[in-house]
């Protein structure tokens, strides 16, 4: 159980690194009356202060300092405060060729610290420092670090920033084999994430893996976003069947991928699909049926908007009915569906919660139906 767990928090946080990753924000200049108290403190501050000032740095563009603190990063200084020097240059690609010496001499030295190395070779990655991708894969297939979750994932994740292709069928040999670790098979998936396109022979596999219902959870899920950026057409079926599989993040997946799509042909089987018992997934799936904007899902969108038990279904019910009602401001709407559209706008002019949705609804009202309220 407790390694479940450990598994769990692993995941987590690879997830977090992939979709959150601080380091590519945008970050402001340092405030000019703080740069020579910076400048002080990293030529002469305590371990105790350079730690403090780094934190600070993390969250602005430090090319002004980089000089000194590529100095730091070279000397002698305990592993945390290069970790930290680290984290505050790894945003800095225009400077990559500067910091890239540093870089590799971290990844090169085999008495590194393991989490000086790991963070180092995110870097290598952020920075999208291809010439060290020889030097990476050297570490991936080093049996002294086959145990070494944190640095073997990294490892992947960097070579996909990296736009890496010199080991992608080394990589590829790796994830389809289930006897490897589950974790970095995942990563190996995050991996091929990155590329907008891949050989077709990659794809086909990718195709049956995300339905092998055998196969690793995240595994699938991360194949499922990587072929969700191919657009390949022969992935389309493979992505429908995904979205009844029985794991409700499977469905999620699935629904988010097939946002790339056009996938009005598959409203039943997406309508379908909002009978799951998990809301996040009827959420998702309402989403995207807001987005593909068509008449022939209103009628269940109206449903769930009303008597789903879930209020933040609700909602997604209502901005989906919204979207495709504005949508179709010109459809020519009659008939049985006219007459539900016309009640439920009538319904959410008198109770909805939001007054913005109120007014909504009283607009559409006159624009579509002519009919004052």
């Amino acid at each position: 159980m407790k390694k479940k767990i450990i598994i769990f928090v692993l995941i987590l946080l690879l997830i977090q690194l992939f979709f959150f990753d601080i380091h590519s924000q945008t970050k402001p200049a340092i405030p000019a009356d703080k740069i020579k108290y910076y400048d002080d403190v990293l030529k002469y501050g305590t371990e105790e202060e350079l730690q403090k000032v780094l934190s600070e740095l993390l969250l602005y563009d430090v090319t002004p300092l980089l000089d000194q603190l590529l100095s730091l990063l070279n000397s002698n200084i305990k592993p945390a405060i290069k970790i930290s020097i680290i984290n505050c240059i790894r945003s800095l690609k225009e400077k990559s060729a500067q910091i890239s010496p540093y870089i590799k001499n971290i990844i090169s030295d085999k008495f590194s610290d393991k989490n000086l190395l790991s963070t180092a070779i995110l870097a290598a990655g952020d920075l999208e420092l291809k010439e060290l991708e020889d030097l990476l894969y050297e570490i991936f297939t080093d049996k002294a670090y086959k145990d070494e979750v944190n640095i073997i994932r990294n490892i992947l994740l960097s070579l996909g920033k990296m736009k890496s292709t010199k080991y992608m069928q080394q990589i590829f040999d790796f994830l389809i084999d289930s006897k490897n670790s589950s974790e970095i098979r995942a990563a190996a998936a995050l991996y091929f994430a990155e590329f907008d396109s891949v050989d077709s022979k990659y794809i086909d596999k990718f195709n049956e893996m995300i339905i092998d219902k055998t196969e690793n959870s995240f595994v699938r899920r991360y194949l499922i976003y990587a072929i969700s950026k191919y657009k390949a057409e022969s992935s389309y079926k493979y992505i429908l069947q995904a979205i009844n599989d029985e794991d409700p993040y499977i469905q999620i997946y699935a629904a988010k991928a097939l946002k790339e799509y056009n996938v009005k042909e598959g409203i039943d089987i997406l309508l379908n699909t909002l009978r799951s018992n998990n809301p996040q997934v009827r959420i998702e799936i309402l989403n995207l049926l807001g987005e593909l904007k068509s008449l022939d899902a209103i009628e269940a969108i109206i449903y769930k908007a009303q008597y789903d038990k879930d209020a933040n279904v609700r909602k997604a019910a209502r901005d989906a009915f919204f979207k495709i009602l504005e949508a179709n401001k010109n459809a020519n709407i009659k008939g049985e569906l006219a007459e539900k559209i016309i009640d439920f706008l009538k319904y959410l002019y008198k109770y909805d919660p939001l007054e913005a949705n109120r007014l909504k609804a009283k607009q559409l009202l006159l624009e579509i139906f002519k009919i004052t309220v």
